[in-house]
């Protein structure tokens, strides 16, 4: 927190009773930051001004700000980006604004304004879920039932008291769905269109998912980040196709290109290769950080996404992985996403992650994380079952190992980065315990 204050130069912090505390410790290490602000509290400690007063004063007041829509911030909201510490993306009024217009169109928009009732149960601190439930839901006048977090009976509770038309979901979300024995045929028969974001579903989970909740519903992925304020392509209501696993068509005013990933050369349509995008959407860039947007965007405007993927035929988009997240194995490029979608197709399999392990010969050797919901199945079992479907460089040379839970993101990302700590520790013990070993 101290750190994204510093760098914003914040004068004010907004908090909620239960972070107040954590609040006032950051913004009393920050110089910059004048007032720490309380909402729901009428009589909050000496020092915080309550947010109530705030408003009364806001009424009694109004400044006259010389704001530039297309350039001034209207959120900084804090992303890796492709690599790297955090930064804060300036989104602005235009970029914001173009990207409500772009899927509010007859093309995209899946709502009936005024009609429709949403279940904020995604943080409102990440982009999509703010943009749901804090932007485009009041544009569209939609109801949304915020949840302050997430619990499973709580989430149930609130599907079947509200019956929502929409829900929007991030993969742990789905998984959650798909595996609860409290979830059955009737659980989501309100539902209209189910959208997934923030992170790559793959195509078996989403079967598994319709197929439990005898899915009459429209399916819906869609792609785009932060810095992309936040959506580049999704389902079209016009433009239809039989395409598992796409997560849509770009929205309007929007161009995208694929490049390769060894030389940056561009590539054609339906080759596999990191997606780069341009349109009134994309970011004015990362705030006070010159070096980080030049790397991101480059002199002609295109946004270098960091996301493998391709575009067929029919200009259907579909997401391959990560370019930091390719295991790189003897010179072969071997994408995660796809050995996990692959492992969430065994029956015994819950959910699934693959890494990279360091080798001193190949570089990297691919090594599955799996939660399984049979006890009997082993690791050699699931090793046995990729290895049998995959090419020879795919196949899972790092090993399985069997655990209680893939680490996640709040949004919905799994934290490959936690697992890659834990398999270096196992092999540093290893190390200590044995010689090197050759790789078949």
């Amino acid at each position: 927190m101290v750190r994204q204050l510093e760098i914003t130069g914040s004068a004010a912090v907004v908090a909620h009773p239960s972070l107040l505390a954590t609040v006032r410790a950051a913004a009393a290490r920050v110089p910059s930051v004048r007032e720490v602000i309380c909402t729901g509290a009428d009589a909050p400690p000496d020092g915080v001004l309550a947010f109530s007063e705030l408003a009364r004063a806001g009424r009694e007041q109004t400044p006259v700000v010389d704001v530039d829509l297309a350039r001034h911030p209207l959120l900084l909201l804090f992303s890796s980006g492709t690599t790297g510490p955090p930064k804060g993306v300036t989104l602005t009024n235009y970029s914001v604004g173009s990207n409500m217009l772009q899927t509010a169109s007859a093309d995209f928009s899946w709502e009936t304004p005024g009609e429709d009732v949403y279940i904020g149960v995604l943080p409102i601190f990440h982009l999509f879920g703010m943009y749901i439930s804090a932007l485009k839901g009041p544009y569209l006048g939609t109801s949304s039932v915020l949840l302050s977090h997430f619990e499973p009976q709580l989430f149930l509770d609130a599907i079947k008291k509200h019956q929502p038309s929409h829900l929007h979901l991030v993969p742990p979300l789905v998984t959650f769905l798909t595996n609860s024995p409290d979830v059955d045929t009737t659980t989501l028969q309100s539902v209209k269109v189910v959208v997934c974001a923030a992170a790559p579903l793959g195509k078996q989970l989403q079967k598994r998912f319709c197929q439990k909740t005898d899915g009459k519903f429209n399916f819906i992925e869609g792609f785009g980040m932060t810095e992309t304020s936040p959506v580049v392509t999704f389902g079209s209501r016009t433009k239809r196709g039989d395409y598992p696993g796409t997560c849509g068509v770009l929205v309007h005013n929007t161009e995208a290109k694929m490049i390769s990933v060894e030389d940056g050369r561009e590539l054609e349509q339906g080759e596999i290769g990191e997606i780069c995008v341009r349109g009134p959407q994309v970011m004015a860039g990362y705030y006070r950080n010159p070096e980080a947007t030049a790397a991101t965007i480059d002199s002609d405007g295109w946004l270098h996404t960091g996301d493998v993927g391709y575009c067929n035929d029919d200009g259907f988009f579909f997401i391959v992985d990560r370019v930091k997240e390719l295991i790189k194995y003897k010179g072969f490029q071997v994408a995660p996403a796809s050995l996990e979608d692959l492992l969430r197709k065994h029956a015994g399999v819950a959910d699934a992650a693959v890494i990279g392990v360091p080798d001193e010969e190949a570089g990297e050797l691919p090594r599955a994380y799996v939660v399984t919901s049979d006890p009997a199945i082993t690791e050699q079992q699931l090793a046995d079952f990729v290895n049998r479907r995959v090419n020879p460089f795919s196949r899972l040379r790092g090993g399985v190992r069997i655990v209680d839970a893939i680490p996640k993101s709040a949004t919905g990302k799994t934290l490959r980065r936690q697992l890659r700590q834990a398999a270096e520790r196992e092999l540093a013990a290893q190390r200590g315990a044995a010689g090197p070993r050759s790789v078949p």
